[in-house]
């Protein structure tokens, strides 16, 4: 395998808008796809996560900590590319899709415990 051939397959695995730019190109059509706020969703919904469980259980806020925001940029790259490349519209309204990716990413947990 030559090393154009790796590069392009990892760009390919975190390219989670590749199907909706094929669908676009192939019906030749100028659509804007937002991927960084699709990332950004999915990290602050693994990052804030665990934050809503203690305010939940305790009606406290706990102390934010940098390695679970690094823990979910690890999260974000890792595991959702592949599952979120079936979410990206063209087209669509980007309020609605960024809630769907929330609510769906608040269940890494159990997504991850599904898996191993």
């Amino acid at each position: 395998m030559k090393l154009v051939d790796l590069l392009d397959t990892i760009i390919g695995y975190f390219d989670i808008a590749r199907g909706a730019r094929a669908h676009a190109l192939a019906h030749k059509s100028a659509v804007k796809i937002r991927v960084l706020p699709q990332y950004a969703t999915v990290v602050l919904a693994v990052y804030v996560e665990p934050y809503l469980k203690v305010y939940k259980e305790t009606g406290h806020w706990p102390t934010v900590e940098l390695g679970r925001f690094i823990f979910s940029l690890f999260i974000a790259l890792m595991v959702f590319p592949p599952l979120y490349r079936q979410t990206v519209r063209t087209g669509g309204h980007i309020f609605v899709e960024l809630c769907l990716i929330f609510s769906a990413a608040l269940g890494w947990r159990d997504l991850i415990g599904q898996i191993m």
